[in-house]
């Protein structure tokens, strides 16, 4: 049992099997005091995540969501079942994602795995960005498949417990994590272990948590700031108010105003159009580009084509060099977004991660307790021969009689249990009650699973349609092979040789007949 529970558990915490036979070896003074190798330990790990029952995948999930709602009250989950109690789908957020999305709910990316393990189930996560322009996890989702109920369900779900939905939700933008993700668990992974691991993997991928990342760039951004690249009032108010993550994006902006030309276009009372002509070196060529930009003298509100304030919550050059022609000195209020800032205390850093806990279970707690006590106790008599032997007497008669207690225990909860048959409501749908979902072929992606399939196939099958009734276009000229091989690398033509001169092409005076077809689009 020492050897399997240390090697469940180095497993879980991502270190190599290798590694871990190594350790195991070095406890028994060399290899050849193991009764087992390097390959039979790869074999038990892949064994057991193959054989793992699966119902016990989905009820040890279940029993892991209520663990971290007794941690945390505020940890929400929502599980999804279908009329015969299979699991569907579920929705998790720990107390940290609720807070932070109070400060980062904005905009919110979401992006999933397609089906990585034997339940075809597969991994969405809602991720945000925090002050210093990072990702930040906002909530995870299992999707039975990913057809557009399943999204509803986890969308509903996740705006339920956020209590708001955002203003705006961008897809596949976080393809990095998912990428860490599949490297890290198979399709043998049990649920209950994506569920745990999810921050781990994220942590590997950006080398530190991303609690505890957030707390480095805040504790770095409390210690100085970076200087400014120019003498602008300006940039001195983002340089105290941004983040540093933020800031290096304004004062770049504010370098490239040197480049921009400002000039007025029409005005009519406060109301200013302008055009700002901003320099920009393409393959060592200077190109001037335009932006229209319009100014309200009175307000100080300022509104540029290039849209990088309303996307990104940074000013552009253009309203920057705008800002400074009209000698705007002062940052209007509107244009400092407490988003970015640095002088707000986040509630969200107080509270900890539920994920944070230890992922063992109950009985692996309970043998690093024993094998703690009894480290305890055998180092105290390990030395001396006699005081050996009164212990293995000792840890005998123990095994004894715990084996007669056990049976007796196991005798009394059968009499109980034939007493208490026809207790319990039926109403109510209890861990047990839960299903694994149906298995699903794993060879090969199924085309009728992934979303949006159908519907590239149908505009594939409208193109080739259209097409088949466009009548092509033949044109015959008479020209020499020189020019012939112009025109064909000139207008990317296909041409069908019909025929040639009796003097053939090697002539420079030979000619030949082509057929050039063009179809429409």
């Amino acid at each position: 049992m020492h050897a399997k529970w240390v090697i469940e558990d180095k497993d879980e915490a991502g270190i190599r099997p290798n590694k871990t036979f190594l350790a195991l070896a070095n406890d028994s003074r060399g290899p050849s005091n193991l009764r087992y190798s390097e390959k039979n330990l790869r074999n038990y790990i892949t064994a057991r995540l193959r054989t793992s029952n699966v119902n016990v995948d989905v009820r040890e999930m279940m029993n892991y969501f209520m663990r971290m709602k007794d941690i945390n009250p505020n940890f929400f989950y929502a599980v999804n079942l279908d009329d015969e109690c299979k699991f569907r789908s579920a929705v998790w957020v720990d107390a940290r994602c609720r807070a932070s999305y109070e400060y980062y709910g904005d905009v919110v990316s979401l992006g999933s795995t397609y089906s990585t393990n034997k339940h075809g189930l597969s991994f969405a996560s809602f991720v945000g960005v925090n002050h210093h322009g990072k990702s930040t996890i906002l909530g995870c989702a299992l999707l039975g498949n990913e057809e557009i109920p399943s999204y509803e369900w986890v969308f509903s779900q996740w705006v339920k417990c956020m209590g708001t939905a955002p203003q705006q939700i961008i897809t596949d933008q976080c393809k990095s994590i998912f990428r860490a993700i599949k490297k890290c668990v198979t399709r043998y992974t049990p649920p209950v272990v994506h569920l745990a691991h999810y921050k781990e993997v994220i942590a590997q991928t950006w080398r530190l948590s991303p609690e505890q990342r957030e707390l480095e760039d805040d504790a770095a951004d409390s210690r100085g700031v970076i200087p400014c690249a120019t003498s602008s009032p300006m940039e001195r108010h983002f340089q105290q108010e941004y983040t540093t993550s933020i800031f290096r994006d304004v004062q770049i902006e504010f370098v490239k105003k040197a480049n921009c030309r400002v000039s007025v276009v029409a005005e009519q009372g406060p109301l200013v159009c302008m055009k700002v002509e901003e320099e920009k070196l393409v393959n060592d060529t200077i190109l001037c580009v335009p932006y229209d930009v319009h100014f309200n003298r009175s307000t100080q509100e300022v509104r540029c084509e290039c849209n990088l304030f309303e996307s990104s919550g940074v000013l552009c050059c253009h309203c920057l060099e705008v800002f400074h022609s009209y000698k705007v000195y002062k940052v209007p209020n509107r244009y400092v977004l407490p988003r970015w800032s640095k002088n707000i205390k986040c509630k969200h850093t107080y509270v900890k991660s539920s994920h944070n806990v230890s992922r063992s279970d109950e009985s692996h707690v309970a043998f690093k307790e024993l094998c703690a006590h009894f480290y305890n106790i055998a180092q105290d008599f390990v030395n001396d021969d006699e005081e050996t032997a009164l212990l293995h007497v000792a840890l005998e008669e123990t095994r004894a009689k715990l084996t007669a207690y056990r049976a007796k225990k196991r005798s009394e909860s059968v009499v109980d249990s034939h007493n208490n048959i026809g207790s319990q409501s039926s109403n109510v749908v209890g861990v047990m009650d839960i299903q694994a979902p149906s298995k699903v072929n794993t060879k090969g992606r199924p085309k009728s699973k992934r979303l949006g399939a159908a519907l590239e196939k149908s505009f594939k099958k409208s193109a080739r349609s259209k097409n088949k009734h466009v009548p092509p276009v033949h044109v015959c000229i008479n020209l020499d092979p020189a020019s012939l091989f112009g025109i064909v690398l000139w207008k990317k033509l296909t041409v069908d040789l019909l025929f040639c001169s009796p003097s053939g092409l090697s002539g420079v005076n030979s000619r030949c007949k082509i057929r050039c077809c063009y179809k429409p689009g």
